[in-house]
């Protein structure tokens, strides 16, 4: 019975865990689609009021610069995230657990070995 309740509360521990989970990566999602929005804005802004002064020529270069290498971030960081998501912790846990089993079983057949030499 104390294992059954135990079970159950983990369970239900869980499935409270994978709620939270889901209402965090929609907070996420929602932070990342405002937050892309407001650069789009930010960047239609700054092409529709671009004075062209030979001064500002460097100032403009520097800013197309940086929204190439935030864009190149932005690409990795996404190809990142879905590497991340599509890593299989299951197949990981068991391949760990495959070889330390395999492990083991040459420390006894090696102890084995040592007793009956």
């Amino acid at each position: 019975r104390a294992l059954a309740a135990a079970i159950a509360e983990r369970t239900h521990v869980i499935d409270g865990l994978d709620r939270r989970l889901h209402e965090l990566e929609a907070d996420l999602k929602a932070a990342a689609t405002s937050i892309a929005r407001r650069y789009v804005t930010i960047g239609t802004m700054l092409n529709l009021h671009r004075v062209e002064r030979e001064r500002f020529t460097p100032l403009y270069a520097r800013i197309d610069e940086l929204r190439a290498g935030v864009t190149e971030r932005e690409a990795l960081i996404a190809r990142l995230e879905e590497e991340r998501r599509s890593f299989d912790h299951a197949a990981a846990q068991r391949g760990v657990i495959t070889v330390a089993a395999a492990l083991g079983g040459l420390v006894v057949l090696a102890v084995l070995l040592l007793l009956l030499l």
